[in-house]
């Protein structure tokens, strides 16, 4: 038992230095970053609305609180929402892309807009059957991006039809050119 204890003597101060040096390394590593990351996101969000004080000056007088917040918000959506559904901030389609998107609306799909989502699809075949992947998971990430294609155009047909004729057309006309 005199041996016991004697470990357990020169065990505790061990033991009080190895939590006082993981402390340490905690707090070492636990840098501002972490903290900052957090204000960046409140920064940005600060300046939209600062964008908008002749907005919130006019509306004070009607409804302060209420009413500033929500047309801060709507443009928000509405300039995000603009990118993604005008074409023509889009660059031209090539010989190429033109001629799958012509070849997608010969086999009854209907590519969205001009096509640049359904070329960015065929994009995503090639880069698949180069790199080996199987069918099935192809089918899976081409149905995603048919899905929301077919949601903007307003299409009513079978996704998994319309996915299956984008990786067909695009194998036999995008892939190989």
């Amino acid at each position: 038992m005199t041996l016991s204890r004697s470990g357990v003597r020169w065990r505790l101060p061990v033991l009080l230095a190895v939590l006082i040096a993981t402390g340490g390394f905690t707090m070492a590593c636990g840098n501002e970053s972490v903290v900052s990351g957090t204000p960046d996101l409140g920064t940005s969000v600060t300046e939209a609305p600062s964008s908008d004080p002749e907005a919130d000056d006019d509306e004070d007088d009607d409804g302060e609180d209420d009413d500033g917040d929500r047309d801060n918000e709507r443009p928000e959506s509405t300039a995000e929402a603009d990118p993604d559904t005008s074409d023509p901030e889009y660059p031209p389609l090539d010989e190429r892309g033109t001629r799958y998107v012509k070849e997608l609306r010969d086999s009854g799909a209907s590519p969205y807009g001009s096509g640049q989502q359904a070329v960015g699809t065929a994009e995503y075949v090639c880069a698949a059957v180069r790199d080996g992947v199987s069918r099935e998971d192809m089918l899976v990430n081409v149905t995603a991006m048919v899905g929301l294609e077919m949601q903007l155009s307003g299409s009513d047909d079978t996704v998994d039809d319309v996915a299956q004729t984008y990786v067909e057309v695009a194998e036999q006309h995008y892939c190989g050119e």
